[in-house]
């Protein structure tokens, strides 16, 4: 049996972000073979992705913020959004003629007990 806790716990530490671009581009790279063959996800379509695409354009220019909040009920949405953001939106804003900064970035809130059971690795 577990344990129950008597009480509060002290804080956990800020885990501050560690951009790596070169992770991140091997990760934009793999995304697309990895949601075929660990996630058999076979086919990703996004709709009314224009107006994410505006958005994206006005939080870049610095004229909006934008908050982009999800609950995921499966652990295959974080993968589609990733595709969304990375190559949806992209293409999307180049058939309208948008020039996005590259990369297209967002920062993941989630809890901050998730590197307790998963690693530190997901810090």
């Amino acid at each position: 049996m577990v344990p129950l806790s008597s009480g509060a716990q002290p804080p956990l530490s800020f885990l501050p972000a560690k951009p790596n671009t070169f992770v991140l581009r091997a990760v934009q790279l793999g995304l697309p073979l990895w949601i075929r063959w660990r996630e058999n996800i076979q086919r990703v379509e996004a709709k009314n992705v224009d107006p994410l695409v505006h958005l994206l354009k006005e939080f870049q220019a610095g004229q909006q913020r934008l908050m982009i909040a999800f609950r995921h009920p499966s652990p295959q949405d974080a993968f589609c959004l990733a595709h969304l953001l990375w190559y949806a939106v992209p293409r999307r804003a180049r058939e309208l003629g948008i020039t996005l900064e590259r990369p297209i970035h967002t920062h993941f809130i989630y809890d901050r007990g998730i590197p307790l059971w998963a690693g530190t690795w997901v810090g």
